[in-house]
């Protein structure tokens, strides 16, 4: 309902001052009222939940929601319990066959690099959960394990360093497009409006 309000008073204030009524006045200081008490219990829970965190710090955690799907769950857990039981004891990185060297370090955001050293081609189970944004560097195909869905990719025979990063998705980057667009709209709107404004 706050966002109907706050758009129903927008499009009024909008309205030019010679095309305005009683009528349309007393709508909009309807809405005003209407709009106050969303505000209050807004403004209320946010005091609310911002003394509850200050007289107890919590400890960010991920959510389930985040989790891929498919990963193994406790169907008789709670929302707040993720149920990372299964991961208990899954290395960084695991290599199968065993080969000369294979070996993963954490870095900024999320990223892991590994170092592969083989005879032959080595699958490759990284302890991230696979997301259609991961991304190897060199490019590689990245599949999911079953049943833990894991990163994973087949390493080639040879020394090699590979490093795991998040990309932004085509979604994404078609959000990026349109918020670009619509902000150069929105400017040569505006540019447009203070040069008749001025004319006049």
């Amino acid at each position: 309902m706050i966002v109907v309000e706050f758009a129903a008073i927008t499009a009024l204030c909008l309205v030019p001052w010679p095309a305005r009524t009683r009528l349309t006045t007393c709508i909009f200081m309807a809405a005003v009222v209407a709009l106050v008490p969303g505000f209050a219990e807004m403004a209320s829970g946010i005091l609310q939940r911002l003394d509850a965190s200050l007289a107890e710090r919590e400890t960010p955690q991920d959510l389930k929601q985040f989790q891929p799907a498919g990963f193994p769950q406790n169907p008789n857990g709670a929302y707040a319990d993720l149920g990372l039981e299964p991961l208990a004891g899954v290395p960084m990185i695991a290599c199968a066959p065993e080969p000369h060297a294979c070996r993963a370090a954490t870095e900024s955001f999320g990223k892991l690099r590994a170092e592969i050293d083989a005879d032959a081609s080595t699958t490759i189970v990284l302890r991230r959960f696979f997301f259609p944004g991961w991304r190897l560097d060199p490019a590689l195909p990245i599949v999911a394990t079953d049943p833990l869905r894991l990163v994973s990719f087949v390493a080639p025979a040879g020394r090699h360093g590979y490093l795991l990063q998040r990309v932004a998705v085509p979604e994404e980057k078609a959000g990026w497009a349109i918020s670009g667009l619509s902000a150069l709209l929105l400017m040569a709107w505006a540019a447009a409006a203070w040069r008749g404004r001025k004319r006049t």
